[in-house]
């Protein structure tokens, strides 16, 4: 895992804040993540199986920068009783972001332009 420099920032130059296994724990509302689907970059192509999150947690332990232009290069997919989770990147900007897994009342918005739901 990567470690601050002392002013914040990580060697490579990049502020990188935010950890993606914290967020997709924190995605996932306190609901056991049931599977994982992870794509690191984008050399990999065709389907990938499901793992258990005790197998893909060590492979999201890591810090990237969420702000415009930060560049996060992974997909994932994430499955709990009531939330399928996943990777949203709007012009550089990546947030870890949910949908319900069935279907509920909830008012949806474009990708891209906010929120993807309104729900409770």
């Amino acid at each position: 895992m990567q470690t601050p420099c002392e002013n914040g920032d990580y060697e490579d130059g990049e502020d990188k804040t935010d950890n993606l296994k914290d967020k997709v724990l924190e995605a996932a509302g306190g609901e056991e993540i049931e599977a994982v689907v992870f794509r690191a970059g984008y050399l990999v192509t065709g389907p990938i199986e499901p793992i258990s999150w005790a197998e893909a947690a060590p492979l999201l332990d890591y810090y990237y920068a969420p702000r415009y232009g930060g560049g996060h290069y992974g997909s994932l997919v994430a499955w709990t009783a009531s939330r399928v989770i996943f990777i949203r990147t709007y012009d550089g900007a990546t947030t870890i972001d949910w949908l319900p897994r069935r279907p509920i009342a909830f008012t949806p918005e474009q990708v891209g332009g906010g929120y993807l739901r309104d729900m409770p």
